[in-house]
C-alpha cells in the first residue's frame, strides 16, 4: 500500500496560517479580502482587471497576502492587469519591495 500523497501547501496556504495568529485586522482580511481595514482587492468586469485599493499600513504578512491574493486572482480571472490606488499605504517596506520584485519574476504567473 503506498502513503497518500498529501497535497502541496502553497504561499498562500502559509500565509493564510501566519495570519491567523496575528491581529483582529489579519483576521478581517482573511475573512474579506474585498472590504477590511488593510484593503480591498477584487475583479472589476468593467475593465477587465484586478483592482486594489490600500486603506492602511500592512504587516509583513499581510503585504505578502495581498500580493499572493492578487497573482490568485489575475490566475482565476485569466486576466493581466492590475490597477491600484495607493495613496492610504503609507510606506512599504524595503524588505517588501524586494520580496515583490523577487515574486513578480519568479515565473510561477504567465498572463492569459
Amino acid at each position: 500500500m503506498t502513503p497518500e500523497k498529501k497535497p502541496e501547501t502553497t504561499n498562500l496556504d502559509k500565509l493564510r496560517i501566519r495570519l491567523q495568529t496575528e491581529s483582529s485586522e489579519s483576521l478581517q482580511l482573511l475573512q474579506d479580502i474585498r472590504d477590511n481595514p488593510i484593503c480591498s482587492v477584487f475583479f472589476d468586469e468593467s475593465v477587465l482587471c484586478i483592482m486594489v485599493i490600500w486603506r492602511n499600513y500592512a504587516t509583513n504578512t499581510q503585504f505578502r497576502f495581498i500580493h499572493e491574493s492578487i497573482l490568485h486572482h489575475l490566475q482565476k480571472h485569466g486576466v493581466n492587469m492590475i490597477l491600484g490606488d495607493d495613496s492610504a499605504l503609507p510606506t512599504i517596506h524595503a524588505e517588501d519591495r524586494a520580496w515583490t520584485i523577487k515574486t513578480g519574476c519568479r515565473g510561477q504567473w504567465r498572463p492569459a
